[in-house]
């Protein structure tokens, strides 16, 4: 049912900050020291006007409410919300801990008020059920954590002191259960900086190591999901893993992904031929 919620005058929510590494970053700011392996932390002060609150909320004492501080990152589906009880007299601090290997590209941050306990049920439009959101900014502050162009999220660290074979130069992990889950939460392409090629591999630019590593990448992927019993649509939405190796295949194959994982299926030496040639394997013009 509708409640009463906070005159937006009486809230006020303070720019967000980042912390990474030892550094505070602001939104607009380029986040150099970020990376997947990274640990983060989201951090805003909300203060409010305790009267003009009360008076517009219908609520009897602060501390029924809490300051609120929402983390989503829309490209792997992460989200996490912390809550801190207000206090009279004095801004409240929140933060929200973002683990590493959980996020990639952009962080989208949102402050609020949430009912903090369980209040009698009452015939004034006040609210009363724990969580609900009295107040909520109308803008998603962002950080931009790293650009915006094509590629796999790169984890990069030394492979023998993670207990991986030390002279491998890379491993994908990719997670194939579930088609319509964020690519950017089901793949990571761990490099081992103790190989020689490791600064190639990480640098991006086109040449004979980024074709092999295109190629390797590409090919993993798509046996995986031949390897495994779930459906391959095409019409996956935009972002997905379907929907990721679906836009892949049409680029360097011809057609969708369910037709590449037939091929796959039906005749698998073919298919990999196939991929080489479309793929520049060798030919140092991976893209």
């Amino acid at each position: 049912m509708p409640f009463r919620t906070a005159n937006p005058g009486s809230v006020s929510v303070g720019e967000p900050r980042l912390h990474v590494q030892g550094e505070v970053f602001g939104p607009g700011d380029p986040v150099s020291l970020w990376d997947y392996m990274a640990e983060v932390r989201i951090t805003s002060e909300i203060r409010v006007d305790e009267a003009a609150l009360l008076a517009s909320t219908g609520l009897n004492r602060l501390e029924s409410l809490a300051a609120t501080l929402q983390v989503d990152c829309v490209h792997t589906g992460f989200r996490r919300v912390e809550r801190k009880i207000l206090r009279p007299g004095s801004p409240t601090t929140v933060g929200v801990e973002v683990p590493a290997h959980t996020v990639a590209f952009e962080l989208e941050v949102r402050g609020g008020l949430t009912l903090a306990e369980e209040l009698p049920t009452n015939a004034d439009a006040i609210a009363y059920r724990r969580g609900s959101r009295v107040f909520w900014e109308q803008k998603r502050t962002r950080f931009e954590l790293e650009g915006q162009g094509g590629g796999f999220p790169v984890e990069a660290f030394d492979f023998q002191a993670a207990g991986l074979p030390a002279t491998a130069a890379w491993k994908l992990n990719f997670s194939a259960d579930d088609l319509e889950k964020p690519f950017m939460a089901a793949v990571r392409l761990l490099v081992n900086t103790s190989h020689p090629r490791s600064a190639e591999i990480l640098s991006g630019d086109s040449g004979l190591i980024q074709s092999v590593v295109f190629h390797d990448v590409l090919e993993e992927l798509l046996v995986t999901v031949a390897d495994g019993d779930l459906a391959t649509q095409s019409n996956f939405e935009e972002g997905t893993v379907g929907g990721v190796l679906n836009d892949l295949t049409h680029t360097y194959l011809g057609h969708g992904l369910h037709e590449s994982v037939q091929s796959l299926r039906n005749n698998r030496s073919l298919a990999l031929t196939r991929l080489q040639d479309v793929t520049g394997f060798l030919q140092g013009k991976a893209s």
